[in-house]
């Protein structure tokens, strides 16, 4: 009987590692399911958004053909508003643009139908900065900025409200030096 009850219990005790390591087995393997399906989920979201930005690849690669296609016409345009509207005010510039652009069409140079200076030198990004730093909203000041930026001479800014003054200061911030006239040393 004894003989019997020790062969049982070897026999039950073999059973029960078995079983333990069985559940253990399992146990990894559930952990190794969870891990792959967090993978799955997480390549998913990949490609869902490599998808995505695929459309938005075509689509600025769409943009940038036509911003090339009108490159001729629109820096005509925008090297002739640089080079000889700096100095005047917004109705002349206006009507030096418009006069420019009826010549642009004349010779049937591409260009964009809805070309914009500001738009075709300046970026959204830099235009807005310059706005938080003072420079004022309407479209002549940031016609302004653009010359002063994207110009290879010395801007022509008459300021009375010293607008134009600040703006350039928190623009340069510690590297700009100023110098008066008056200052003796100027030389």
């Amino acid at each position: 009987m004894q003989d019997e009850f020790a062969i049982l219990a070897a026999r039950l005790k073999e059973l029960q590692d078995g079983l333990k390591k069985n559940t253990d087995e399992m146990e990894a393997y559930k952990a190794d399911l969870e891990q792959l399906q967090a993978k799955i989920e997480r390549g998913d979201k990949l490609i869902t958004g490599l998808a995505d930005e695929k459309v938005r690849w075509e689509a600025s690669a769409d943009s940038l053909d036509t911003q090339y296609h009108h490159l001729v016409g629109d820096a005509a345009l925008s090297s002739s508003f640089m080079s000889l509207c700096g100095p005047f005010p917004a109705d002349y510039r206006d009507g030096m643009t418009e006069l420019w652009l009826s010549k642009v069409r004349e010779l049937e140079l591409p260009h964009d139908a809805s070309y914009e200076f500001c738009r075709f030198l300046g970026s959204k990004a830099a235009i807005k900065k310059w706005q938080q730093d003072g420079l004022p909203i309407d479209q002549f000041s940031t016609e302004n900025g653009v010359c002063i930026t994207k110009g290879d001479r010395w801007a022509l800014n008459i300021d009375p409200q010293t607008q134009a003054n600040s703006w350039i200061k928190k623009m340069h911030g510690k590297n700009l030096v100023i110098i008066d006239i008056n200052d003796p040393k100027l030389l």
